[in-house]
Order: C-alpha cells, then sequence, then structure tokens
C-alpha cells in the first residue's frame, strides 16, 4: 500500500497523525486514529446473487492487541478520496484487538443476506464494482489530504478470484495491510453467509475457504 500524506503534529503523543484528538499540549486527547497498518480489509461482497446490491459489505480486522474506536476513519472506493465516493464514520465504532468488524449498505439482515452488520453505510456512495474497483481505508490530514491506512485494488482480470455470490476472503495466514495487495492470499468463501440465503461469505468470522 502507498502510505502517503503523514503530517507532522504539534506534539508527539505517539500518534504522528493530525486530528487524532491530540491538544496543542497533549493534555486533552479523544479516540486516537488508527496508524497505517493497523487495520486490513479482510473480506469483501462486490457482487451478491441471492439479493441486489444492498448485499454488498466488507470486513476489517483490528491487527493490534489494542482496542480502536473508529471514528473519524474515511472510507473509499477510488485512490484520490473523491467526493462522490466517500464517508466518514461519524460515531462511535469500537473493534477489540484482533477482531473482526462489518461495514455493510445496508445493516437489514432480512435484505442483505443474512449479514449481521456492524456500521451502515447507506447511501453514503461507497459502491463495489462486480469485477474491479478499490477500497480504502483513511484517515484526514487537512486540507483535502488523506493518510491510508489500508487498501485493496481488485481486479478479474488481475487474477482476483471474483465470483458472482461469494466474497472474497484474506488467507487467515496473510492477515496484514501488505499480503492483503496480493491476489494470490485470497479465495472465495465457501459456508453460507450466517447460514441463511445462499450467498457465500463469513462476516465478522475467519475465512470460510481458505
Amino acid at each position: 500500500d502507498g502510505k502517503v500524506n503523514q503530517p507532522t503534529e504539534a506534539c508527539d503523543d505517539g500518534n504522528l497523525v493530525d486530528g487524532d484528538g491530540c491538544s496543542k499540549d497533549c493534555k486533552t486527547e479523544g479516540p486516537k486514529l488508527p496508524l497505517p497498518g493497523q487495520l486490513v480489509i479482510t473480506e469483501f461482497m462486490p457482487d451478491p446473487a441471492g439479493v441486489d446490491d444492498a448485499g454488498e459489505w466488507f470486513e476489517v480486522y483490528n491487527a493490534t492487541t489494542a482496542t480502536i474506536n473508529l471514528k473519524g476513519l474515511v472510507v473509499a472506493d477510488d485512490s484520490m478520496y473523491g467526493s462522490a465516493d466517500i464517508f466518514t464514520v461519524e460515531t462511535d465504532l469500537v473493534v477489540a484487538g484482533q477482531s473482526r468488524i462489518v461495514f455493510a449498505t445496508n445493516d437489514d439482515s432480512t435484505v442483505n443476506g443474512g449479514v449481521a452488520a456492524d456500521y451502515n453505510y447507506k447511501g453514503r456512495g461507497v459502491n463495489l464494482d462486480n469485477t474491479a474497483d478499490d477500497i480504502y481505508l483513511g484517515i484526514s490530514a487537512g486540507a483535502g489530504r488523506y493518510t491510508t491506512i489500508d487498501s485493496v485494488s481488485y481486479n478479474e482480470l488481475g487474477g482476483w478470484p471474483v465470483a458472482t455470490g461469494a466474497t472474497l476472503e484474506l488467507k487467515d495466514t496473510a492477515l496484514s495491510s501488505s499480503s492483503n495487495d496480493q491476489a494470490s492470499n485470497w479465495c472465495l468463501a465457501t459456508g453460507r453467509i450466517n447460514g441463511v440465503g445462499s450467498d457465500l461469505g463469513s462476516p465478522g468470522a475467519v475465512s470460510s475457504g481458505c
């Protein structure tokens, strides 16, 4: 991943990203935002079959042993973080260390294929193309700039195992922000989502297919 636009903040609280809640005197601080590599995109559903695009979702893994609050995290589906394809997590969204959290374009499990979602981004502009697209996780660095925490760029023509009705799952032996750049570390899910419907995936859990 290209980790870009890393700024220098006025004080050193152990997190060198502006906007993490650090006060100028480092005495008052809100939730710390994640650093590059601390979050990993581990699964995504670009083309559901049993439901329409209301069944799109993706999963994020906290690669640290500490609890992280994702409030302030920016999600985009292009590298320029364009205004039409981006949303910001505006509420507290806590993920425990070495745990997974699910973002869905619809959090109603009766219409999204049985997915138990932790965050609903319906109508927020991020849509996954069926065969080739990007997912970017970042934080604002001010002045329209962003620091990328993790990203995945998938392309069926580039060897990514894309198929209708199944998620792409990252191997459980490759849970890092560099390993998920490689198509060979991904496979198609084999288990039904929460045992219901026809689409395959393992939201919030270890991979079912690799």
